[in-house]
């Protein structure tokens, strides 16, 4: 477990804090000058020389964005932004401390943050005063600020909109948690039932409520979201809840044997669409539960899967690795088994075969002893019916109810998987294999492989 120690490298112990940076912040926060957005470029560039020779100035994506913020943004909301910037030398003079809140050989290493802190390194990402520490400079939002593809930045801007004017009560938890090997279950001796399961065309994860709710990470977390992307992960962190952007600032990328869990993160937008053709569409109030001190218990948990591993990904032991990552994932902490909302973990922009992924997450799932796994189909009807299908042919459901144990899928699952390996090297040209689905239903013919049948016993 990788450890970054990113207190000792905060803005204000930066050389240029006094002389330059923090001049320069209250130019902005004291209302020095009118503020426009050319005092904007200018203070940033103040701050990042390197600015003013890139392509970046002036800002096309905030031109764009700033008809979509409240009339008062320039006048009002940066200027308390730049305040919540300067507040690092107030706010952090006592470090967040992190603690281990697992048990054996179960670590988790946990840090909390008010919601004015996280708001505080948002703003000093805004202005760009990361850039005196190397390990650190990426944490800035310049490239967000010049592209036309507004739907980040206009998530981000509203955020600073809402926390300028009312602060959330509460805290955000990041932890990172691991397991040793000796934690990780032997797969084909795992006696646990496999859990309920539900497959829902319409539903995001990100509404569903009570569930820990799954981010289809990169290994370090937050991806694309700063550079231009608009996948799950960047959707997630750059419109709907901004504040797991601080993540990004604190954790380095993940090991096998690691997961981060982020709870008390609110949401702020809504959007629609997806990658390119995502769009801002505007307020969000949060709706989860919330706990005594007033933080949303909202809990996403970020796992990378593999990218694009292509026919490798049969080979068992590239199973087992999205498995123990999942599991890592999925594994409570105090007694938290609320259901997991996920979806196409690991497919699309990663590659992964998504029949695959879905008994994979379905096992860990059940591994974890969690209540329910939800998996969000994002409308794709032919993925659901193809699911509902399988359940039924591969009899693995008694009365609607999963009527098995995971050493028994898992084995079923590693059979078919073998089987594909084999056809994948056997007929290269192929462009109509069987599904791992096909591969764990007994008796179920695949016409493209002329009459060929086979069946994987439970």
């Amino acid at each position: 477990m990788e450890e970054r120690d990113v207190w000792a490298c905060l803005p204000h112990r930066g050389p240029r804090w006094e002389s330059l940076v923090k001049p320069q912040l209250e130019r902005v926060a004291t209302r020095e000058a009118e503020v426009t957005v050319e005092v904007f470029q200018e203070v940033l560039a103040a701050i990042e020389p390197r600015l003013a020779a890139s392509s970046y100035l002036p800002f096309k994506g905030l031109a764009l964005a700033l008809p979509s913020c409240a009339p008062d943004f320039l006048r009002t909301t940066l200027p308390r932004i730049a305040q919540l910037a300067l507040a690092v030398e107030t706010l952090f003079e006592r470090l967040p401390e992190q603690r281990n809140v697992g048990e054996a050989a179960f670590t988790c290493l946990e840090t909390a943050l008010t919601h004015e802190q996280v708001a505080c390194l948002l703003a000093n990402a805004l202005f760009g005063t990361f850039g005196d520490n190397p390990l650190l400079s990426s944490f800035c939002f310049h490239t967000v600020l010049h592209n036309q593809h507004t739907a980040t930045l206009l998530g981000i801007l509203h955020y600073f909109e809402r926390v300028c004017h009312t602060m959330p009560p509460g805290r955000i938890t990041i932890r990172r948690q691991s397991l040793s090997a000796e934690q990780i279950p032997n797969w084909r001796e795992c006696d646990a039932s496999m859990c309920p399961l539900q497959v829902d065309l319409d539903l995001r994860i990100e509404d569903a409520l009570d569930h820990l709710q799954v981010d289809f990470a990169n290994r370090a977390i937050g991806g694309g979201v700063l550079r231009g992307g608009c996948a799950q992960e960047e959707i997630r962190f750059g419109i709907c809840n901004p504040e797991l952007l601080v993540s990004m600032l604190l954790c380095p990328p993940m090991d096998h044997n690691e997961a981060i869990v982020i709870t008390g993160a609110e949401r702020f937008s809504i959007y629609t669409g997806y990658t390119r053709a995502v769009k801002w569409e505007g307020d969000y109030t949060d709706k989860e539960a919330r706990d005594e001190d007033g933080s949303v218990t909202t809990s996403v948990v970020a796992i990378d899967a593999l990218m694009h591993p292509m026919d490798a990904q049969y080979a068992e032991e590239l199973v087992v690795r999205e498995l123990n990552k999942a599991y890592v994932g999925f594994c409570p902490v105090g007694g938290d088994h609320r259901p997991v909302a996920t979806g196409r973990w690991g497919s699309g922009e990663f590659g992964g075969d998504p029949f695959l992924k879905f008994v994979i997450q379905w096992l860990a799932c059940s591994a974890a002893h969690r209540d329910k796994m939800v998996y969000c189909a994002f409308g794709a009807a032919e993925l659901r019916d193809a699911v509902n299908t399988w359940l039924l042919n591969a009899g693995l459901l008694t009365d609607g109810t999963p009527s098995v144990t995971v050493d028994k899928v898992y084995q079923r699952c590693i059979a078919a998987c073998a089987e594909l390996l084999r056809l994948a090297k056997a007929q290269p040209s192929e462009t109509s294999l069987p599904t791992v689905f096909d591969l764990m239903c007994p008796h179920q013919p695949e016409p493209t492989l002329n009459q060929w049948r086979w069946c994987v016993a439970l």
